[in-house]
């Protein structure tokens, strides 16, 4: 499935870069590039999608596991009608371009419901848009399959059975904080 998201990707990029369209078919390509993002990005199970305009393009990346990762590349012609699709969804002003917006939106993909939290900084080529991607559904993980090494594993063990203490779980954005928890 995650390829055929990206096969959707490439016909869509294609005919930007092929030449003048319509602003019309703009508008239904925008639309369709957006849902696409979320759909891609909820089933490679990133936590952020960036939005980032460049000089000559929109760099997409996503934030998979804590690291970030270059997506795709978007023609720039195209980065103001992401930023106003993005800010309907998230019922922000679209006139504003000069100030930071926060909003948030809900999609179904599969009969999950996806929380997307949204925000939007002014920056010298455009607006930057970071995207939180929520599951309504939560996996279940048993301290085994987090990714502990075996001496750490066992301290975290070990002081999970003290009768005091704390144990503090920290780091950035997306690297696995509340799932630790």
């Amino acid at each position: 499935y995650t390829n055929s998201i990206k096969q959707e990707f490439e016909n869509i990029l294609s005919q930007l870069k092929a030449g003048h369209i319509p602003e019309k078919k703009v508008d239904e390509m925008t639309v369709e590039i957006v849902d696409l993002l979320i759909k891609y990005a909820y089933r490679v199970e990133a936590s952020d999608i960036h939005i980032e305009p460049r000089e000559a393009i929109v760099l997409v990346r996503f934030r998979i596991d804590g690291v970030m990762h270059d997506m795709i590349e978007i023609p720039n012609v195209i980065s103001e009608y992401l930023t106003t699709r993005i800010k309907i969804l998230a019922k922000l002003r679209t006139d504003e371009h000069h100030a930071a917006q926060d909003g948030k939106f809900r999609m179904e993909i599969n009969d999950d419901r996806i929380d997307v939290r949204v925000s939007i900084v002014p920056v010298t080529t455009g607006e930057n848009v970071v995207m939180r991607v929520l599951s309504s559904t939560s996996k279940s993980f048993s301290l085994n399959s987090l990714g502990f090494s075996d001496h750490d594993l066992q301290i975290v063990q070990q002081n999970a059975l003290a009768p005091n203490g704390m144990i503090l779980v920290s780091g950035p954005t997306g690297s696995g904080k509340t799932t630790t928890i």
